[in-house]
């Protein structure tokens, strides 16, 4: 389990050999709520701020939760995004499951873009693990993640397809309770054709309160 944390660790810190670095601060707030033993109610936003010349990134998502089994969870949701000028709309299908030490979620979203002039779809595949700090249901732990976004159908006719985006995060979890607070350093790298990559360094704040 360290060693997969390990190489987390190293993911993120990796360098680009030639990219545009940015200094973001991203706050990812989130309300859950029970509507039956294996089905939740999720409503998730986040405010991502950035330097310019970048937009400020805000959106909404809500989910629909329901566990399959102990390890496996299906999702289906909507989201409304906003940066800049441009508005967004997703429609998205999600699947959590565990192997082994590793906790994967495959996403599939479609996209639809203000500023497009058809249907994007991506599909999103990231592996996680964790290790407990103290002894306690609600203590500290350990936690660290990569994520791969994988374009299989561009907004634009000839736009680029195929691993456009590499996220990665790094940092540490507990429980309050019914509150559940997570502080790290993530890095998003959005993979560019004819330009140099742009990579974000954001500190993360999350905070999930479940009713």
């Amino acid at each position: 389990m360290r060693r997969i944390l390990l190489s987390v660790a190293l993911a993120v810190a990796a360098p680009a050999a030639a990219a545009d670095h940015e200094l973001d601060l991203w706050f990812n707030p989130a309300v859950t709520t029970s509507l039956d033993e294996r089905t939740s109610l999720e409503l998730e936003t986040a405010q991502r701020l950035r330097e310019a010349p970048a937009d400020d990134t805000y959106f909404f998502r809500l989910w629909v939760n329901r566990e399959l089994s102990d390890d496996v969870e299906l999702s289906v949701g909507a989201e409304r995004r906003f940066e800049g000028s441009g508005e967004e709309t997703r429609l998205l299908q999600q699947l959590g499951y565990g192997v082994g030490p590793l906790d994967l979620r495959t996403r599939f979203e479609q996209r639809f873009l203000s500023e497009a002039p058809r249907t994007a779809w991506r599909l999103r595949q990231r592996a996680g693990a964790g290790v407990p700090l103290t002894g306690d249901d609600d203590g500290w732990a350990l936690v660290g993640d990569v994520e791969g976004f994988f374009t299989l159908r561009a907004a634009t006719p000839g736009g680029r397809t195929g691993l456009t985006a590499v996220r990665s995060f790094v940092g540490f979890e507990r429980g309050f309770g019914r509150v559940e607070l997570s502080v790290g350093y993530l890095r998003q790298q959005d993979i560019r054709r004819g330009a140099d990559d742009r990579i974000g360094h954001a500190p993360l704040v999350g905070l999930t309160i479940d009713l």
